[in-house]
């Protein structure tokens, strides 16, 4: 095993062993560097021992922390798909007018039946409310929560048909996924049109004629 010594060290521990043996009369220069080595040998053993400990457990707490980060993004993952399932047959309806005492399930059955020709009743809705936050024409958008995902689809599929009315549908996305459509809208502003179907994002540039999905920052970024 290699020796770990400083020369200030090693002199000093010297210097020590020469005084006490002095004082045993004993004053070999061989005797005093052999007696030095050995106890050097025998601290640089033991400090060898404690290094190696640590290691040991400095490998075992990086597993440990190696498996937290796994679980954590497991977690995350987790919830986020249980999210975007929860979110899965909401739509979000904009620029509706706001009217006293209304009844946002009737407004959006009305909407629904008479701007998107599907027919629809009331069984066909779990939920409807005016969110909280007004959007840039101060109008309280409804959130909109369909009995299945296969009629939310019908719902959002005839949303081409509110053109010109001031109306527009909008899935519910998470803030991820609304964080990266905003970004994305940012980047490609005139040059393309985007849209998002089953919580997936959709890109086509104006000079390319492929779809392109957008799952993270860098697509954006290579646009």
């Amino acid at each position: 095993m290699s020796k770990t010594r400083t020369n200030k060290g090693e002199d000093e521990l010297h210097t020590t062993i020469k005084a006490v043996v002095n004082n045993k009369l004993v004053s070999s220069n061989e005797f005093i560097t052999l007696l030095s080595d050995s106890i050097m040998d025998v601290i640089t053993k033991m400090y060898d021992k404690e290094i190696d400990v640590l290691k040991k457990q400095n490998d075992e707490l990086t597993k440990v922390l190696r498996n937290q980060e796994h679980q954590i993004k497991t977690l995350v993952a987790n919830q986020e798909s249980c999210d975007r399932i929860r979110r899965s047959r909401n739509v979000i309806f904009y620029g509706v007018q706001e009217s006293d005492n209304e009844n946002c399930m009737d407004t959006i059955l009305g909407i629904i039946n008479n701007k998107l020709n599907i027919r629809l009743d009331l069984m066909s809705i779990d939920n409807c409310f005016r969110m909280k936050i007004p959007d840039r024409n101060n109008i309280k958008p409804i959130m909109t929560q369909f009995s299945t995902v296969s009629i939310k689809q019908l719902v959002y599929n005839k949303k081409k048909l509110l053109k010109g009315t001031g109306m527009v549908i909008r899935e519910d996305l998470s803030p991820e996924t609304l964080k990266l459509f905003k970004a994305a809208v940012e980047k490609i502003k005139k040059n393309g049109r985007l849209w998002s179907n089953n919580g997936n994002i959709y890109v086509k540039l104006n000079d390319k004629d492929i779809i392109s999905k957008i799952k993270k920052l860098s697509d954006i970024e290579t646009m």
